[in-house]
């Protein structure tokens, strides 16, 4: 009964509904980017986190949280990247650093 309601009030004209266009949909995701960038992000220090704290950053899991463990102490950024990139693509190390801190 209200789906035949919806469809008279379409056809009169009476009841819009808003068109999902492009240009609609791109004016609605700057809002959200703009909302999870103040989100707070919780940093794990790879120098003294354990392997279960190293698994909580994103594309981390057992095989690398133990390959971070290995080369420890990290410096720098640098031999994170260095010693990481042996077994990650350049973009997985960057989606990590975000979630990542040394002191």
């Amino acid at each position: 009964m209200k789906s035949t309601a919806v469809r008279l009030l379409l056809a009169a004209g009476l009841l819009t509904v808003p068109a999902l266009t492009p240009a609609a949909l791109a004016q609605s995701a700057p809002a959200k980017s703009a909302a999870m960038s103040t989100m707070k992000v919780k940093k794990v220090n790879i120098n003294t986190a354990t392997l279960a704290q190293l698994q909580t950053i994103p594309g981390v899991g057992p095989k690398i949280a133990e390959e971070i463990v290995d080369y420890r102490p990290y410096n720098n950024l640098a031999k994170f990247r260095k010693e990481l990139g042996k077994y990650l693509k350049p973009a997985q190390l960057d989606k990590m650093l975000p979630y990542i801190t040394l002191k």
